[in-house]
């Protein structure tokens, strides 16, 4: 505003100037000399009196001013010490240049692509480690839940207190055992060929079913039993209890293929003992042998118990 009131003035104090010179060629020397300090002193008069408003005005913005930034809250404030050095560059967006505008737009546009980006790497991470915890989480609860429904299975089970119990109820060295007993003849010969092959004992009969046994039909024993059998390589308890497990699961897959083979055979594919099968040959697969045999030396030390 004081620069466009001092170009006025300058405008003005030109055109009494031109004005005096045409004067001075129309009017006698003493009437434009007379003229010439009457306007000299109008235009003075009018430039005190325009420069005491400016000031006043001055005065005026200025306790406008100082009254906006009593105001002002203290992040606003701060904000303005930030941007001091433009604006006093630059009075206003229609004296900046362009290229500042353009460059302005884009470091704004840069420092909100990486706000977002900042935001989308925080929500993914966050993402992430919320699954793997939600993950951890449900994995541990099914681990507990299986946990407790074996524990309740074993609660279940009654335990008479021998060796052969306590092993069935609380270690896959039990399992094993049971599964091979249940299709030990799909693994194994017994009795063994040359038993077979002995001739019958003087005054007895072979009894049917039992190879390798005869009852005395006469003489002094009849009624008893001759048992020729091998009861040390017998499909027992007692001895496949003391195999290790490496030997019983190597006995039970060979058991559980010829066992598949015949039941194929006779009914045919796809039947519910075949996946039963097939569910205890991965479970026997996944055995780690060593930790089995030392859980079952743990659970009869803990009973008190040995093996017979």
């Amino acid at each position: 505003v004081a620069r466009k009131k001092i170009k006025n003035i300058t405008t003005l104090s030109s055109n009494i100037q031109r004005n005096s010179t045409l004067h001075h060629r129309c009017i006698p020397s003493n009437t434009m000399s007379d003229s010439r300090n009457e306007r000299s002193r109008a235009v003075k008069k009018k430039i005190i009196i325009e420069e005491s408003s400016d000031e006043e005005e001055f005065e005026f913005e200025d306790e406008f001013q100082e009254q906006v930034e009593a105001v002002k809250p203290e992040k606003e404030k701060e904000g303005d010490d930030n941007n001091e050095d433009d604006d006093d560059y630059f009075s206003s967006d229609d004296e900046v240049p362009l290229a500042e505008l353009m460059r302005r737009n884009e470091k704004k546009a840069s420092v909100e692509k990486k706000k977002k980006k900042v935001a989308a790497t925080a929500k993914k991470k966050s993402a992430k480690t919320t699954a793997n915890q939600k993950a951890a989480v449900k994995k541990a609860k099914e681990k507990a839940k299986a946990a407790a429904a074996k524990k309740k299975l074993l609660s279940k089970i009654p335990v008479n207190g021998t060796v052969s119990s306590e092993l069935y109820a609380k270690c896959d060295k039990g399992k094993l055992v049971q599964s091979l007993l249940c299709r030990w003849w799909y693994c194994m010969e017994w009795p063994e060929l040359e038993v077979l092959q002995l001739p019958v004992p003087d005054n007895c009969d072979p009894l049917k079913g039992f190879p390798g046994v005869y009852i005395y039909t006469s003489g002094e024993n009849v009624g008893k039993i001759l048992d020729k059998r091998n009861i040390n390589t017998a499909p027992s308890f007692k001895n496949f209890a003391k195999k290790p497990s490496s030997e019983l699961v190597e006995m039970l897959l060979k058991a559980i293929e010829n066992q598949t083979r015949e039941l194929i055979e006779y009914e045919g594919e796809n039947t519910t003992t075949e996946a039963q099968l097939k569910d205890l040959t991965k479970w026997a697969m996944k055995l780690k042998c060593e930790k089995v045999d030392a859980e079952a030396r743990k659970v009869l030390r803990v009973a008190k118990m040995e093996l017979p």
